[in-house]
């Protein structure tokens, strides 16, 4: 292997050139691997029973979001790594195993693309991979923002915290604020 010094100073500064021009995001784990229809071995289509006999080292509990709605949480030690969306009516009920996922969403950084496109970084970091903002929209009901791509994979959904679109120059249409950071990523079957 050739030692630093054996290279001419010119390609050392073009490398640091490349470096730098690049967004510098980590490789994520297989195991968590946000990719198709689903993240990790978590898929969209699945029975709850298919999903957690497919990660027997997770642990598979109810929950809900703010608005009341049925979840399923999937913790793998301290950390809760998806929320599973599967048409449950009552938050209170115990799990139905046998309902079938049409929902994943993560609020945690540690899923990510191959690109490494995850939770918490900032919208500019995902404009260098998925090209410019196509479209930010504010959900009615529940105030909820997504923000959209120009060349993102079509199944996956990128939320912004709240208050991270403003009032952008061209006929009012939202832009994101320069320091926003992504909230979640999501698929649904719809």
């Amino acid at each position: 292997m050739a030692s630093p010094r054996s290279f001419p100073p010119q390609r050392l500064l073009l490398i640091a050139a490349l470096i730098a021009g690049r967004p510098a995001l980590a490789q994520p784990s297989p195991a968590l691997l946000i990719q198709g229809r689903g993240i990790g071995p978590i898929r969209l289509g699945q029975t709850l029973q298919q999903a957690r006999h497919a990660w027997p080292g997770a642990r598979f509990q109810r929950s809900s979001d703010g608005e009341g709605i049925a979840l399923v949480a999937v913790t793998l030690g301290p950390d809760t790594l998806l929320q599973l969306y599967a048409n449950e009516r009552d938050r209170t009920a115990p799990i139905h195993w046998s309902a079938v996922i049409v929902g994943i969403e993560t609020f945690s950084p540690k899923p990510a693309t191959a690109e490494g496109i995850r939770v918490g970084l900032p919208i500019r970091q995902l404009e260098q991979v998925y090209a410019p903002v196509r479209s930010i929209v504010r959900s009615e009901l529940e105030g909820r923002e997504f923000i959209t791509f120009t060349r993102q994979p079509p199944q996956l959904r990128f939320r912004l915290p709240p208050g991270s679109m403003v009032p952008g120059p061209n006929k009012g249409i939202p832009t994101d604020r320069p320091e926003a950071r992504l909230l979640s990523i999501a698929m649904t079957t719809r």
